[in-house]
């Protein structure tokens, strides 16, 4: 059965590995060295395969995990949104449950991205 959905990622640096390219090509923008992973288009999502290939992909050669995850953002053709955010022992999955109507974007919980004179990534926790 499966769901047709979108899928973009925090920026990460990280060299993903030849296999992953191989396998998520044909569906996924994946960075060299610095970058978000993003779908290309549309793609089915049958179950939790490509978020443990993420997680394999991320921490399969021992890199231990920091306390932060590497965030992911699905949305899905039925306009629900689902954070899949991995860790090297576990993938945890989270929905709203409801939205706050603002002005516009507010960015209000975040580190500083939306402010050129911020730095983010030097105030930004390291993922892996």
């Amino acid at each position: 059965m499966g769901f047709r959905s979108t899928l973009v990622s925090a920026d990460i640096s990280h060299e993903w590995p030849a296999w992953f390219r191989e396998v998520y090509d044909n569906k996924l923008n994946i960075p060299v060295k610095w970058g978000a992973l993003s779908s290309k288009c549309e793609f089915k999502i049958y179950e939790d395969s490509i978020f443990k290939d993420i997680q394999k992909a991320l921490y399969g050669d021992g890199k231990p995990s920091s306390n932060y995850p590497f965030r992911i953002v699905v949305l899905h053709e039925c306009d629900g949104i689902t954070v899949a955010d991995i860790y090297a022992d576990r993938i945890a999955y989270s929905e709203p449950s409801r939205l706050i109507i603002q002005p516009f974007i507010t960015h209000d919980y975040c580190y500083g991205c939306s402010k050129p004179e911020v730095d983010r990534i030097a105030i930004r926790p390291s993922i892996i």
